[in-house]
C-alpha cells in the first residue's frame, strides 16, 4: 500500500483553506478509506507556527487532528529533545537515531550548527534566552529535521510538504524518498490520479 507523511506545512495549509488543502484533505479522505497509508508528523511548534495558527502543546495538536479529522493518520514522532519537541510526544533516540538526525540536520541546513550551544555562539546571542529570533531560527530547523527523521522512521514512501525549498533541499540530498506537493502526491498515490 503506497504511504506518505504529512509535514506541519501541510498542517498550517489546510487549517487556513490554502490553495493546497484541497488536495491535502484527499489524502486523508483516502487514508480514512484504507486506499493510502497516511502518518502525519507530530514533533513539535516554533513561534513562526504557532503564529500560523499551528498548535502550542501536544495536546492541542492531538485536538487539531481530531477537529480536521486527521486523527485516524499514525503518528510520526520526532527524537525527544528539550526545546524543540512536544513535551512527552516523541521517541527516545540512541547513538544512531541522533546520529541520522544530525546528518538530516546537515543536509537541509549545511551553513548551521545542529546542537543549540553551538548556534547560539554562531549567532551571538544569549544562551538562556529560549524565546529570541535566534533560538526560534535554530528550533524551527531542528523540527524539520526531526519531522524527516519521523518519515523515514515510520517507513513512509512519500514526504508531502507545501514548502518547495524543503522539498528541493530533501531531493538533493537523497532525503526521505519521495518529495511531493499535495497535488502531486494526489496524482501519484492515487489510482485515479
Amino acid at each position: 500500500m503506497n504511504s506518505f507523511t504529512l509535514d506541519h506545512t501541510c498542517l498550517v495549509a489546510l487549517s487556513h483553506r490554502a490553495a493546497e488543502a484541497e488536495a491535502i484533505e484527499t489524502l486523508i479522505v483516502q487514508s480514512r478509506r484504507d486506499v493510502l497509508r497516511g502518518h502525519v508528523t507530530a514533533c513539535g511548534t516554533t513561534a513562526a507556527l504557532r503564529e500560523a495558527g499551528y498548535p502550542a502543546t501536544y495536546r492541542e495538536f492531538v485536538d487539531w487532528l481530531r477537529l480536521y479529522r486527521m486523527d485516524h493518520l499514525s503518528q510520526a514522532y520526532g527524537i525527544m529533545r528539550w526545546g524543540p519537541s512536544f513535551w512527552n510526544a516523541g521517541v527516545w533516540g540512541d547513538d544512531a537515531a541522533y546520529a541520522r538526525e544530525r546528518r538530516i540536520y546537515g543536509i537541509l541546513h549545511p551553513a548551521d550548527d545542529y546542537e543549540w550551544s553551538a548556534a547560539v555562539e554562531a549567532a551571538g546571542a544569549d544562551p538562556e534566552e529560549r524565546s529570541g529570533p535566534a533560538y526560534e531560527d535554530w528550533r524551527g530547523r531542528v523540527i524539520e529535521a526531526q519531522a524527516v527523521w519521523a518519515h523515514e522512521h515510520v517507513g513512509a514512501r512519500t514526504y508531502v510538504t507545501t514548502d518547495a525549498d524543503l522539498a528541493r533541499r530533501m531531493a538533493e540530498g537523497g532525503l526521505g524518498g519521495r518529495v511531493l506537493s499535495p497535488a502531486a502526491a494526489c496524482a501519484t498515490l492515487l489510482p485515479d490520479g
